[in-house]
């Protein structure tokens, strides 16, 4: 019984570090939500004058393709000052026919259709950015909508001052089913984490579907090489950019012109599939700013998890375990507030509660697999 009782207290012990290391990093991202600049009043004087690529890469994309290039010629922006270079990455289905009868009925539209000259995503961005020739380059992906402002947003807070890469807010689309909200309240944490860790001075992820950058910058970083992950073209042209200019060359744009919506994920299967596809690039992450937290959060979801199943063994486990979901609840809590109503998610609030007794299982099981399994993507399959 005393060696039972000692054990009980070094657990609780661990799971407080951890659950302590996990309240300092949720609470500095939310301070750097605080601390974040907001979208100007009055963009700079030459937002008009400067060229914009725009690069998107394309697979089996038939289904969302139109919403996409519907959006892109409805940007409110100098058409004579946008080229879009949209990658063909082999696909399989209508993509190619789709695109090149909105070409037809378009003529006047900059957007050039193109084949991929290697393999997946980082190929094809690295084969539009080579023959791109705009200042400014933002990227999306092939299943999102953008608004009619991204352009021009994304473009006056390149200009307002000098930075190097900007991360672009991104949501879900509207949901109908309860996973579809929880995915997309998962989502939406992330991205409050995202746009916290930048205000907060240490820049620690982004999202492809909306980030902006300077071309010549890339080219100089060698952004979108070849590499053995299937993804991380956002994260390591990131540090890239920060271990050459430093975080204040990284900016989160606070301006809700420029929310890029995507596509949630159809199943669990396929929602799996994608964050172990997220997961693989981070063997490649040499940064101690990347690392740590992503390592905090890890260990805290896997201690807290673990918690519910020694309470098969014993109920005071389970009362531990609903302890700190609460806990957990009321750190994120705030964060999430702020970001839901900046992205225009507020009323996905009341499912925050059930999502922390789900995340835990959620986030072990795709930090292990990501890093160990094979996954498929697009019709393909990796190995690790």
């Amino acid at each position: 019984m005393a060696m039972w009782s000692d054990n009980l207290h070094g657990y609780i012990y661990l799971l407080d570090m951890a659950a302590l290391l996990y309240l300092g990093i949720i609470g500095l991202y939310t301070y750097g939500w605080y601390n974040l600049r907001k979208s100007p009043q009055t963009l700079a004087r030459n937002e008009n004058t400067i060229k914009v690529s725009i690069l998107i890469a394309a697979r089996n994309e038939q289904e969302h393709i139109p919403q996409l290039l519907q959006s892109l010629q409805e940007q409110q922006y100098p058409h004579s000052l946008i080229e879009v270079w949209l990658v063909d990455d082999h696909s399989e289905d209508d993509t190619a026919r789709m695109v090149n009868s909105f070409k037809n009925k378009h003529p006047s539209f900059p957007i050039h259709f193109i084949k991929n000259q290697g393999q997946g995503k980082k190929a094809a961005l690295r084969t539009a950015m080579l023959l791109a020739s705009g200042d400014l380059v933002l990227v999306t992906d092939a299943d999102c909508s953008l608004p009619p402002g991204w352009v021009r947003t994304m473009v006056g807070h390149f200009c307002e001052e000098k930075c190097q890469l900007l991360l672009g807010p991104v949501r879900m689309k509207q949901q109908k089913t309860l996973f579809g909200k929880l995915q997309s309240l998962e989502f939406i944490s992330l991205m409050g984490s995202t746009a916290g860790a930048v205000g907060a001075g240490f820049p620690v992820m982004g999202n492809g579907a909306n980030i902006g950058f300077n071309r010549q910058t890339a080219l100089e970083l060698n952004a979108f090489s070849k590499s053995d992950y299937a993804s991380g073209d956002d994260m390591f042209f990131l540090m890239a950019i920060r271990k050459r200019f430093g975080s204040k060359a990284i900016r989160f744009v606070h301006a809700q012109e420029a929310i890029v919506e995507t596509e949630a994920q159809p199943n669990l299967y396929a929602f799996l599939q994608q964050r172990m596809r997220w997961v693989s690039k981070s063997k490649g992450y040499r940064d101690k700013y990347v690392i740590l937290p992503a390592l905090v959060v890890l260990i805290f979801n896997l201690l807290f998890g673990f918690t519910l199943i020694l309470g098969l063994a014993n109920q005071l486990f389970i009362m531990v375990f609903v302890l700190f979901a609460l806990l957990k609840f009321l750190v994120d809590y705030p964060l999430l507030y702020l970001t839901t109503g900046f992205l225009r998610r507020r009323h996905l609030m009341p499912y925050a509660l059930f999502l922390e007794f789900v995340y835990p299982f959620y986030v072990v099981f795709t930090g292990l697999a990501g890093l160990f399994l094979p996954f498929r993507w697009k019709g393909r399959r990796y190995k690790k």
